[in-house]
């Protein structure tokens, strides 16, 4: 593919101080303080809401709401909004992973921003989910629905007196949510083994001796690398201890945090990420919300009216809020595909067109049950369905050549 894109002029970067950065960070979240976006309806009627970042105390609030929707949605429970969530699974259990790294290899310091992609490039493109995926699907025996995981990075020193080597360097914890039906939980603990040594193996800066699960009692034992929960009610407050955990203000967090957290905004690193099959299941369960609530335009509830999925993930996913989380994927047949479209069209000639003039368009296409035009190609429609799909499932909105390159649409389309 020919690249879309080419330099203009170049600009000489130079690297910031730690302090530097810090002090840029606080002032641009600060500077959200009093901002609100107007908007207006046809009516002429506006309303305004406040602009937050990534940073502050709501977006922390949302990051915990997405923790308990989680385990109401594997787990059952009862909603804010009032309704009762059915268990997904019939023996929800979770484990903790923690990933970590030296700051100080060999006696000399490194850079946060090196430590911190050297933590994240070796789970998210070096085989550290490969390793956990293939433990949990070929060595566990578990469908690609029957578990998910979030990984949630983390500040050093938080509690202590900040005076350790690491103190306000990031760590990753990988929580793992699924079905332990039918498995033996001591010994599902021994298979997330291969994970953590996989992290060691690819991972510049991590020594096994801070990964050591040599006699770790893993069901009973909460602070090594590798630690299991079964029989938990709160599976959603148990994983948002330490998944955004700290819900307070920005400037009420420790120097740890806004240390760490000064490295993720100026590198413009994502410290969150989850798999599909947990994004959906937040996505329902907020789908199950909207329905309940009066101030919202939506009466259907999650599943009942549901439509096509072109792009990743499930076939078959909810209308409203296109998440297939808990959804029959018979509900629907697969759609015509072109070569069936043309077989049904006539070709062109005298005696298709006699053929056609004799029989309707729905004895010609018995299988259809509507028919409609659209004002753009079938490209397009694909296409825009595939990109609003994923900015429902984005935080963040993300730029239109990361849009592009995530979604391998070819950049004449954009």
């Amino acid at each position: 593919m020919e690249n879309a894109f080419y330099v203009t002029e170049l600009e000489r970067r130079s690297a910031s101080t730690w302090a530097d950065a810090l002090s840029a960070f606080l002032t641009a979240h600060v500077d959200y303080k009093g901002l609100f976006a107007r908007f207006a309806n046809d009516e002429g009627e506006e309303f305004e809401i406040p602009l937050t970042d990534a940073w502050g105390e709501t977006y922390s609030k949302k990051q915990y709401a997405r923790a308990l929707a989680l385990q109401r949605q594997m787990g059952g429970g009862e909603r804010p909004s009032g309704g009762e969530a059915v268990a997904a699974w019939e023996s929800p259990a979770t484990a903790m992973l923690t990933f970590t790294a030296s700051s100080v290899p060999n006696g000399e310091r490194i850079s946060p921003v090196e430590h911190t992609d050297a933590l994240h490039e070796s789970f998210s493109y070096d085989g550290v989910r490969d390793t956990l995926r293939n433990t949990m699907e070929y060595h566990l025996g578990l469908e690609a629905d029957e578990w998910g995981y979030w990984l949630q990075a983390e500040p050093h020193g938080m509690g202590g007196d900040g005076t350790g080597m690491n103190a306000c360097y990031t760590h990753l914890h990988v929580g793992v949510y699924f079905d332990a039906f039918e498995l033996d939980l001591e010994a599902v603990g021994p298979e997330f083994e291969r994970v953590i040594d996989k992290h060691v193996e690819v991972c510049e800066y991590a020594s096994f001796s801070a990964h050591d699960y040599t006699d770790t009692d893993y069901l009973n034992d909460s602070d090594g690398c590798i630690s299991l929960n079964t029989g938990v009610e709160n599976m959603g407050s148990y994983l948002a201890a330490y998944m955004g955990g700290y819900t307070e203000e920005l400037l009420d967090k420790p120097v740890e945090y806004l240390a760490w957290g000064a490295i993720y905004w100026s590198a413009a690193r994502r410290r969150t990420s989850r798999s599909k099959i947990v994004t959906e299941a937040i996505a329902a369960d907020a789908c199950e919300q909207r329905a309940e609530s009066p101030e919202s335009n939506q009466t259907d509830p999650h599943g009942k009216s549901v439509t096509w999925n072109d792009g990743r993930g499930p076939d078959v996913v909810c209308a409203c809020c296109n998440s297939g989380w808990s959804i029959d994927q018979s509900r629907l047949d697969p759609p015509v595909s072109d070569q069936e479209l043309s077989t049904a069209l006539p070709d062109g000639d005298e005696e298709s067109d006699e053929f056609s003039s004799e029989l309707s368009l729905a004895e010609r296409w018995p299988n259809a049950t509507s028919a409609a035009t659209i004002g753009e190609s079938p490209t397009r429609t694909t296409i825009r369905t595939r990109v609003e799909h994923e900015l429902k499932l984005c935080d963040e909105v993300p730029s239109v050549p990361s849009m592009l390159g995530r979604l391998f649409i070819d950049p004449k389309y954009a």
